[in-house]
């Protein structure tokens, strides 16, 4: 069961919205994927901190990756200016840039190759180094979510048996995006880019050609959780590392 947004009668039609909507989602999902990974990436080095006081660990390689990670992602939205609409162009994009919305792993580096770092006298990146890496890596994939114009301007639908569901959603999307815009210039930024990030993913999801009843439900769970948790407190608020696999 899925509200969908535009119904055709013409076969060929039907078939091309098909292949739209699966290329829609392949898009999301991993659009939501990276962002789930991220957070959870970004609360756990946090936490880290305090096991690598003496910054023993050095994390260049991973570092390197991300740094890669965004640069994809920043190409991505300057040449898009030029380019078509988001969808098609994030499916050319992959054929030639794979690792585009993949978000690295992280690894510390080998015992062998930190020492010898220090020996050519380079510089070990920290835990503290990465995790100002992965909130540089946040900033981007925000600044790449806010150039898809699909990321926002939600309306509830009303052809679904799922619209009391959707209407409530948009409902306390809405409410959240107030909230988060209230909180900006206070000194919350890490709060409020998390925020913003998470309502606009939920837009995205809410905006797109069809949603089903779980990706709704995901999409409430998501809103929930804005604000909740206990385990990683982050720039003055409370982020869950742990993750809500967005259903395909």
């Amino acid at each position: 069961m899925c509200y969908s947004s535009k119904v055709h009668d013409d076969p060929l039609q039907k078939s091309m919205d098909q292949m739209n909507c699966d290329l829609e989602l392949v898009y999301v999902g991993q659009l939501c994927l990276s962002w789930e990974i991220l957070t959870w990436f970004s609360a756990k080095t946090r936490q880290l901190i305090c096991y690598d006081s003496q910054a023993k660990r050095s994390f260049g390689h991973a570092a390197e990756r991300f740094q890669q990670f965004q640069v994809v992602l920043q190409r991505f939205v300057e040449e898009e200016r030029f380019a078509r609409e988001r969808i098609p162009n994030y499916i050319q994009w992959r054929r030639v840039a794979s690792n585009l919305l993949h978000v690295p792993n992280i690894k510390d580096d080998d015992s062998k190759v930190s020492k010898q770092e220090e020996t050519d006298g380079n510089n070990a990146i920290t835990i503290r180094d990465l995790v100002e890496v992965l909130d540089e890596s946040q900033s981007i994939f925000r600044d790449f979510l806010f150039a898809d114009i699909k990321s926002k301007n939600v309306v509830a639908g009303s052809s679904s048996s799922s619209s009391d569901l959707l209407s409530s959603i948009v409902t306390t999307l809405r409410r959240k995006e107030r909230e988060w815009k209230k909180r900006k210039g206070r000194k919350q930024q890490e709060r409020c880019r998390f925020e913003e990030v998470q309502v606009r993913v939920v837009s995205r999801v809410m905006n797109m050609s069809r949603v089903s009843v779980d990706q709704l439900l995901w999409c409430k769970t998501k809103l929930d959780a804005m604000g909740g948790g206990t385990t990683g407190e982050v720039g003055g608020f409370h982020s869950e590392p742990s993750f809500l696999i967005f259903p395909c």
